[in-house]
């Protein structure tokens, strides 16, 4: 939010597998959200430049059609941009598995920073990758990083606020304990989407057997089941 905020153009979110970088990602486009703002998600994982391109085109409902050229696509985007521009519009583009893009994805990529400089037109990117595959986004983009943020394994209290306010709410009279919330924090090893894969087990384990509260066995049982308990 500190960048779009400040007018920043290039942030990078950095973790593991696993910890968290898409939830994160989504939970932003929802609360960023605004008149005068314009989202788009989009996944890197293996995508081209056409692929960012007519993304970009579905998002900002520019009906390209699917015979339509990647230049007569770019030329499309890169005038919304500027029309984006004059209704004070700040453009805001999340890029999840960013390092699973192809060369070509991110030079464009690349080419839209360029012209919202040239355009002056209010525009902010959030790469996600893994550490490790950074290397992969080039040496361009990465001069370019005005932001970088490392997701850290979550704590326990990260763990029940997360269980709480994602798939705790499918089971509103269902609770962990707290010493299953350590617990679930520890096997996960404070991984966002493993906490939220075992937990969301350990809830519907309560609910079958009629339980009210998630424990330390009920927890064990469940990832027993799973062969993570050690």
């Amino acid at each position: 939010f500190y960048l779009v905020e400040t007018s920043g153009e290039l942030a990078l979110l950095m973790g593991d597998c696993g910890s968290g970088k898409t939830m994160l990602l989504k939970i932003a486009a929802e609360e960023l959200r605004a008149p005068d703002r314009s989202i788009a998600l989009v996944s890197g994982l293996h995508a081209t430049s056409i692929d960012l391109l007519t993304s970009l085109a579905a998002a900002w409902q520019l009906g390209v059609s699917a015979q339509a050229s990647q230049q007569a696509i770019w030329q499309r985007v890169t005038a919304r941009m500027v029309e984006l521009r004059m209704e004070a519009s700040h453009i805001i583009l999340l890029i999840d598995d960013a390092s699973e893009a192809t060369s070509e994805f991110l030079d464009t990529v690349a080419r839209l920073i360029a012209v919202a400089q040239l355009h002056e037109v209010p525009l902010t990117i959030v790469l996600a990758s893994t550490a490790e595959s950074a290397a992969k986004l080039g040496s361009r983009l990465l001069s370019l990083a005005q932001l970088r943020i490392d997701l850290e394994p979550l704590s326990p209290d990260e763990t029940q606020t997360l269980i709480e306010t994602t798939v705790g709410k499918q089971f509103p009279t269902i609770a962990l304990s707290q010493q299953a919330i350590f617990r679930l924090q520890e096997l996960a090893c404070g991984q966002a989407r493993a906490i939220l894969q075992i937990g969301q087990l350990a809830l519907i384990a309560a609910r079958a057997s009629d339980e009210s509260v998630v424990d330390v066995e009920l927890l064990d049982d469940v990832c027993q089941n799973l062969s993570m308990v050690h």
